[in-house]
């Protein structure tokens, strides 16, 4: 069985972020579909009988046995130039060492600025290269297929002459940025309008910044029919909150369940 592990770093939680919680973090999701490992188990419990805070190199074991389960291993770190800088540091380190140990098969993948390519690389401390980048982009004729296909979908058939389909795709794709979700955004704000007066202003009025596009977005929800839009809410809050690996059947399990319910209701 191979297992894939992942997190995302977030420069506004750098205080928690530390290698320690980060590698804990790997830890907790491979425990979470491995049996304990006898030896994992015992470290926890003497850990826990004398009290005192698991060390870094506890985890690093713990985490290097349970990763003998698996028959490989994937490892995705998100925006890495995220994470504090010291932090950074000490986590591909460890990682390396990680990988370095016997009988594991492990592979990483590395998200973050362009500039995390040169730190990763020429940073002796680290003793990691990277084998293989690639600079991630949204190409203009993925979007303007991508804005296509939304525009044939559309049932409202508002606007359907080829100047305003034009318009609608050159005004999109001329404020990408290089990435395929702020377009994304921007025509579902687009479509979502009732007549083609209001859809041309919406156009003008696009929001320019990823932030602005998901504030649009969250609005747009709240404004749908009460039961739907407290729904959505909710899904966004157990996306949120979540502590375990969130399923489509345990999310609706959970959707379907209330506060103060004894039994389920199955009909």
């Amino acid at each position: 069985m191979s297992a894939l592990h992942f997190f995302y770093c977030d420069y506004q939680d750098n205080q928690q972020q530390t290698t320690e919680n980060i590698i804990g973090g790997l830890l907790k999701q491979a425990l979470s579909i491995a049996k304990f490992p006898e030896d994992v188990i015992h470290s926890i419990l003497d850990t826990k009988k004398e009290r005192k805070k698991s060390e870094l190199e506890d985890i690093i074991q713990c985490l290097s046995t349970t990763l003998r389960k698996f028959k490989k291993t994937y490892v995705c770190i998100d925006a890495l130039d995220e994470c504090n800088k010291e932090h950074r540091r000490k986590l591909i380190r460890h990682l390396k060492d990680i990988a370095a140990s016997e009988s594991l098969v492990i592979r990483f993948f590395f998200t973050g600025r362009p500039q995390i390519k040169e730190y990763i690389n020429l940073h002796p401390a680290t003793g990691v290269s990277l084998p293989l980048s690639v600079n991630l982009e949204a190409s203009e004729e993925d979007i303007i297929a991508y804005i296509c296909h939304k525009l044939e979908e559309d049932t409202k058939v508002l606007g359907r002459t080829e100047d305003f389909k034009k318009e609608i795709i050159d005004e999109i794709v001329a404020t990408s940025q290089g990435m395929f979700l702020l377009p994304a955004l921007r025509v579902e704000a687009v479509l979502d309008k009732p007549t083609v007066r209001k859809r041309r202003q919406a156009l003008k009025e696009m929001p320019r910044a990823l932030y602005d596009a998901f504030e649009v977005t969250l609005k747009r929800m709240q404004e749908q029919k009460p039961g739907t839009a407290k729904q959505a809410m909710d899904v966004l809050q157990w996306f949120l909150l979540a502590r375990d690996q969130l399923t489509i059947e345990s999310l609706r399990h959970s959707l379907a369940v209330e506060p103060h319910d004894n039994d389920l209701d199955l009909g």
